[in-house]
């Protein structure tokens, strides 16, 4: 078994999809050619969501991981700092008197990318427009899971080339703590 990473992931689904589109009839007996065109359409579809949301999970544990070791390690950097500004807003917010470690695993990913987007200067405008982008996308990741009994809608579905050059920019931008704040 090998590693989940982002580009392992978009190796396997460019891989699923030269795939299906590989099928011969031999695959799809009894099927006119209406229905196989369906059903391979079907395939690609349930592929294309399947592996939106490992990239968006991916993307998700980032963000927390990064969050989790900018408030542990007490990195000077405006960025991190903005994070533990977050942290202490967050707890305050929650009743009573959590421990430091529970609330840091209870605040959103969407909340941290807001505040990411918030606080971005204006000269980083494309950080701010990643952050946002990321934020639209998480709607999915949380209805992912209980898609054959939704609760409501099926959000939009990233497009998984799309999430890894998201996830790229947001190494840079974000991860790497270039060209924000």
């Amino acid at each position: 078994m090998h590693e989940i990473t982002v580009e392992s992931l978009i190796d396997d689904y460019l891989f699923a999809l030269r795939c299906i589109r590989n099928l011969d009839e031999n695959h799809f007996l009894y099927l006119t050619p209406k229905e196989r065109d369906a059903m391979r359409g079907t395939l690609v579809e349930e592929t294309r969501q399947d592996h939106a949301f490992k990239l968006l999970a991916l993307i998700d544990a980032a963000l927390r991981n990064d969050f989790h070791q900018s408030r542990a390690n007490r990195r000077r950097d405006p960025l991190s700092m903005l994070q533990r500004e977050l942290h202490t807003e967050y707890r305050n917010e929650v009743r009573g008197n959590p421990r430091s470690r529970d609330v840091a695993r209870r605040i959103a990913v969407a909340r941290i990318l807001l505040a990411l987007e918030r606080y971005a200067s204006p000269l980083s405008g494309a950080a701010k427009r990643d952050c946002r982008v990321a934020r639209n996308y998480l709607p999915f990741l949380r209805w992912y899971p209980e898609r054959h009994a939704p609760k409501g809608p099926m959000p939009f579905v990233a497009d998984p080339e799309d999430l890894v050059e998201l996830h790229r920019r947001l190494q840079q931008r974000v991860f790497d703590r270039e060209d924000v704040v």
